[in-house]
């Protein structure tokens, strides 16, 4: 095994921010159709083949149109640039994390309402975009569903990428088990501050405030979190541990799908150590950092392989959602 000074060398050459997420797809971002919409100009984002209408239509739903991927925020800046709309709907089981994020400062930047329908779902990817409206419903027999993000939701599958980091990550492990699993350990801590910080920035500014009062990327509050995740030098207990040892054992007798459940607790580990570090200077971080961070706690609590439906109380309680008043009467 390579000693852990030499693998820590390794790592400080390389700065490695694992993308949480799934394979290049592009949602549906469409009018609501007159009877679906109620007299209001509707946007629908959603997964296609989530809506009756799919099948009533007989739509052939590509395999790039059922998830967030790169390109929608995009799309979704330019629909909402065109036309003013009351508000946006979404219905997705989520997708590219980092799209999420795009999607929900593109929600933010035009002051959208946003809201869950009955019968409709957001999960995952989407729960992020979900908090980037400027008013935040979800209906009676709509689902908010949270878990982890994860890298390695899918395996290493690349849905025929010519360029592939998962491919490449699975010959690494193949290679040398040993040295690749203590790599990719010490990636993910620095990987996990630095999501964790986008996080809490992005959490903190969905809690309601006063108009113009935002936590921004580059002021005070974001390079204290900057020098937070920067500092940071990964622990490399692991390099010596038992745990690896079982790890290597696992992959030579498994093979991938051993990889894929090892690089998936690496994540939860990485992430619940920064959640827990973060603590430490979270009165620092101005009056909405606390409760924002109960909000990543609660959304990242539950496995990428389950979701956690969670409750109006909850919702409310949180700030997931806006309930001070209805849009309209």
């Amino acid at each position: 095994m390579t000693p852990p000074r030499a693998v820590f060398a390794t790592f400080c050459g390389v700065v490695f921010l694992l993308a949480s997420a799934a394979p290049a797809t592009a949602l549906l971002i469409e009018d609501a159709r007159p009877d679906e919409a109620g007299g209001q100009a509707i946007l629908w984002v959603r997964d296609c083949g989530k809506l009756a209408r799919d099948i009533v239509e007989k739509r052939q739903c590509a395999p790039r149109e059922k998830r967030f991927s790169k390109g929608d925020a995009q799309e979704l800046d330019i629909k909402l640039g065109r036309r003013r709309y009351d508000e946006v709907w979404l219905f997705s089981g989520g997708g590219l994390s980092d799209e999420g994020f795009r999607v929900g400062r593109i929600l933010r930047k035009h002051q959208m309402t946003v809201r869950v329908r009955s019968g409709a779902s957001c999960v995952s990817a989407c729960t992020v975009a979900f908090l980037g409206g400027w008013f935040r419903f979800i209906d009676a027999g709509g689902s908010y569903e949270v878990h982890s993000a994860s890298a390695w939701a899918d395996g290493f599958s690349c849905d025929e990428e010519p360029e592939c980091e998962a491919k490449e990550t699975l010959e690494k492990i193949r290679k040398n088990p040993a040295e690749a699993f203590v790599l990719l350990a010490a990636e993910e801590q620095i990987s996990a501050r630095y999501i964790i910080r986008r996080r809490l920035i992005h959490f903190q500014n969905t809690l309601l405030q006063p108009l113009g009062e935002r936590v921004r990327e580059g002021d005070d509050v974001d390079a204290q979190l900057i020098v937070w995740a920067k500092s940071y030098r990964p622990a490399l207990t692991y390099a010596d541990s038992a745990q690896l040892k079982e790890d290597v054992r696992r992959f030579e007798s498994e093979g991938e799908s051993a990889a894929q459940d090892i690089l998936m607790r690496i994540e939860r580990d990485s992430m619940r150590n920064a959640i827990a570090d973060l603590r430490a200077i979270i009165n620092t971080l101005g009056k909405r950092a606390e409760p924002a961070l109960r909000m990543i706690e609660v959304m990242t609590q539950t496995s990428i392989l389950d979701t956690s439906i969670l409750s109006d109380a909850t919702l409310l309680r949180m700030g997931f959602i806006t309930k001070l008043f209805e849009p309209r009467p």
